[in-house]
């Protein structure tokens, strides 16, 4: 058996074309490390570079390029509004803005439909379809 050093696994499974797995990024904000956590699991299993954020203080610089942006609503500070707005004025901004939260926070998931994301779910719905939702985000940025 040969044996790779972590860090040069780490780069073959980024190179994407090479390995058969997606160039693809993607930026989770949200302060729950836990769940920043399993998210990052459910993006490696997809073969999707996973950069998280705790706050949107420096979104800017993180999410320019990343094709998917995963937004924790009950992040503190977080004013989806504003946030959508920045995201499109990125030199790349992402394709797909994919915002979730707390079902008892019905206004923070309303503002986040008036605020033009892609996709909106309680906490719980985007537990249950994080996998589908990475894989299918990997799947579209390869075609």
């Amino acid at each position: 058996m040969i044996k790779i050093p972590l860090e040069r696994r780490v780069i073959l499974r980024l190179q994407g074309s090479q390995t058969g797995v997606s160039d693809m990024s993607a930026v989770l904000i949200t302060n729950n490390l836990l769940f920043s956590s399993q998210v990052a699991s459910a993006a490696a299993k997809a073969g999707i570079e996973l950069k998280s954020l705790s706050s949107v203080e420096n979104f800017h610089e993180t999410a320019d390029g990343a094709s998917l942006l995963l937004v924790d609503l009950s992040t503190p500070g977080m004013r989806i509004t504003d946030l959508v707005a920045r995201a499109r004025t990125l030199d790349s901004p992402p394709t797909e803005i994919v915002a979730f939260g707390p079902h008892v926070h019905e206004a923070r998931l309303m503002a986040a439909r008036t605020a033009g994301c892609n996709q909106v779910l309680s906490q719980g719905a985007f537990s249950t379809e994080m996998n589908g939702i990475l894989a299918r985000a990997a799947q579209r940025e390869q075609h």
